[in-house]
C-alpha cells in the first residue's frame, strides 16, 4: 500500500528538460561559445603580461596580479 503523503509529487511536475546544454542540437554551438571564451581569456592575459608597471597602475593592477592571473591555464576563469 503506497501513502500518497509520502510521495512528494510537487517536484516530480517541476523536473527540468533532461535535454539542457548535453542537446545534440546545440552541441556545436556550446563546444564554439566554450573555444571562443577560452581563446579570449588566452588573449586577454597575453595582453596583460604586456603591459608596463604604468599602465598596470594605471588600471589598479600588481605585477604580481598579473603574475598569479598569466599562471593559470586558458580555460582557468
Amino acid at each position: 500500500m503506497v501513502h500518497r503523503d509520502c510521495i512528494d509529487t510537487k517536484s516530480l511536475f517541476q523536473l527540468r528538460d533532461i535535454r539542457g546544454p548535453a542537446d545534440p542540437r546545440r552541441l556545436l554551438p556550446n563546444l564554439l561559445s566554450r573555444f571562443r571564451g577560452w581563446r579570449e581569456r588566452a588573449r586577454s592575459r597575453h595582453l596583460l603580461l604586456q603591459l608596463d608597471d604604468r599602465m598596470l597602475r594605471d588600471v589598479g593592477l600588481s605585477r604580481s596580479d598579473v603574475d598569479c592571473e598569466c599562471a593559470k591555464h586558458f580555460w582557468q576563469p
